[in-house]
């Protein structure tokens, strides 16, 4: 089993075991639902206000970064369901948005978003374009002396069983 796979594993099992049993995760509320599914109910809620809401609002004024922005906040809600597919089409779109904007500190963050979600796809042909783009928003994070950001993107690495490039 490689690194990859033993994480894939691991988040796999976590998931799969979070909540059973816990008293404050399995029972309901008055109207009969779990706090889970509130929750999911929720994450429903907040796909619909940013994609049929507020991206609509950025395209309108033509604000190229509010628009990126809100398109992270979709892939992570997406992500969160489980649409992996959708995210990484809709990260692939955000990412260039910052290269243009040369903002380089949320290209940083968008770039290891973009590696988190291609890992998780669990599709291996996607480890080496997520190893280069957690290497670049590394370098960067050093580059801009962002020490949170480093020690973050450093610790995906390690949960890959890699180490991180100095």
């Amino acid at each position: 089993m490689t690194p990859h796979e033993a994480v894939l594993q691991d988040d796999a099992l976590a998931l799969s075991e979070f909540g059973k049993g816990h008293p404050a995760l399995s029972s309901t509320d008055p109207s009969g639902f779990t706090p889970l599914q509130r929750a999911s109910e929720q994450l429903d809620e907040a796909l619909r206000i940013h994609r049929d809401e507020e991206l609509p609002v950025y395209e309108r004024l033509g604000d190229v970064r509010g628009k990126a922005v809100t398109m992270g906040k979709i892939a992570d809600i997406l992500q969160a369901r489980g649409q992996l597919d959708e995210a990484l089409r809709i990260r692939r779109e955000e990412v260039p948005i910052y290269e243009m904007l040369g903002d380089r500190r949320t290209l940083l963050m968008g770039q290891a978003n973009l590696a988190i979600t291609l890992i998780r796809t669990g599709k291996h042909e996607h480890i080496p374009e997520a190893i280069a783009l957690l290497t670049t928003a590394l370098k960067s994070a050093a580059d801009l002396n962002l020490p949170g950001q480093a020690e973050w993107i450093r610790g995906l690495f390690r949960q890959l069983g890699l180490r991180a490039p100095r």
